[in-house]
């Protein structure tokens, strides 16, 4: 289905049929790709996906808690994040989005995606969060080097990811081998 959904719109721009290729990978669904192409809204489906391939230990996020996405620096992800989780849920949890301006992620936080901040700032809330079940995301150079968890990058106009393995297990959280395998593992 998604073969074809993407067949049919090839006319569009060259950005609809990069987003088909990438939700096909993740096995995103492409209809709201064809409505609102941008990199935001790329991000966002990806951290979505991200949560639903990826366990928290019960003491961190217990049977009838929300699952907590925190997005500090980037207001367009956040945006983005808000529209894409909006009514959904993650293992039967509903997913609330919070955004901190003062470059600190909200508490409880399961998921931080940091972007749009100079790298001090992610080190230090990196830091503050590395052995805590949290899992961290961004689209920032060099993020995994900084012990992040997932580092977002463009490989000729596709966007792809490097999942550092000793920062999954620092952080107690345990992610799919299926969404290992499709990232560039980094130890």
């Amino acid at each position: 289905m998604i073969g074809m959904e993407c067949g049919i719109m090839s006319a569009r721009q060259h950005a609809v049929a990069l987003l088909c290729a990438a939700a096909s990978v993740l096995g995103l669904g492409t209809t709201a790709f064809a409505q609102d192409v941008s990199s935001p809204s790329l991000k966002a489906a990806y951290i979505y996906r991200f949560a639903l391939f990826t366990e928290w230990p019960v003491d961190a996020l217990p049977p009838d808690a929300p699952l907590t996405m925190c997005v500090v620096g980037d207001a367009a992800v956040r945006d983005a994040l808000e529209r894409t989780v909006d009514g959904l849920t993650v293992d039967k949890r509903p997913v609330v989005v919070k955004f901190d301006q003062r470059g600190r992620p909200p508490d409880p936080c399961h998921l931080l995606y940091v972007s749009a901040v100079p790298s001090a700032q992610a080190a230090r809330l990196l830091s503050d969060v590395r052995t805590l079940p949290v899992l961290t995301m961004s689209d920032l150079e060099g993020f995994n080097r900084m012990g992040g968890i997932a580092e977002f990058f463009y490989e000729p106009g596709q966007l792809r990811f490097s999942i550092r393995i000793d920062a999954v297990k620092e952080s107690q959280l345990q992610l799919s081998s299926r969404l290992i395998e499709l990232g560039r593992p980094v130890r």
